[in-house]
């Protein structure tokens, strides 16, 4: 790209940095939100959403190294997007928990941010030390740390060794 079109589109390296994080999150969201409304029920959604994701993350490098590891450099304005991002994934599943008084009672957003920022982390572990082949292989454990807090343990194994086996059934997988 020629500096006159870089200028024409950007203020500057910092903004167009932003911009591509946010399209990339955008992007795997989608690819996780699709996987989630396949399911019949909620836990067996976020099952698929946490799988979906992890697998979309070790298969798409760019994403991972930009999402996870690049954004800390851009400094406090990075730290703000990925905030943004963090929050807005609690945001969304703690709206679905208070909407869905079967899943539990949904009194505090705490428990959901959370296992968002201990998966956030355990994502940039396996990714700043070259392991994110082994993302997908987690999903089990990661879907747990979202699910147990809200549906109870022995509900959460249910609903993830249910999803998993429905999931290791379907023709498209």
């Amino acid at each position: 790209m020629r500096a006159r079109t870089f200028s024409a589109l950007f203020d500057d390296e910092q903004q167009c940095f932003l911009e591509a994080f946010e399209m990339l999150g955008a992007q795997a969201l989608q690819v996780a939100d699709r996987a989630r409304r396949t399911s019949e029920t909620w836990p067996g959604g976020v099952y698929r959403a946490v799988a979906a994701l992890m697998e979309h993350t070790a298969r798409d490098p760019v994403f991972a190294c930009v999402a996870f590891v690049e954004i800390f450099v851009v400094g406090p304005a990075g730290l703000t997007a990925r905030e943004r991002v963090m929050e807005q994934v609690t945001a969304d599943m703690f709206a679905t928990v208070r909407a869905n008084p079967q899943l539990g009672p949904g009194e505090s957003e705490l428990p959901m941010q959370a296992s968002v920022c201990a998966i956030w982390g355990i994502a940039h572990h396996h990714i700043a030390t070259a392991s994110v082949k082994s993302l997908p292989a987690l999903s089990g454990e990661l879907a747990f740390m979202l699910l147990a807090p809200i549906v109870g343990a022995s509900r959460a194994v249910e609903a993830i060794l249910a999803e998993h086996t429905n999931l290791m059934a379907s023709p498209n997988v």
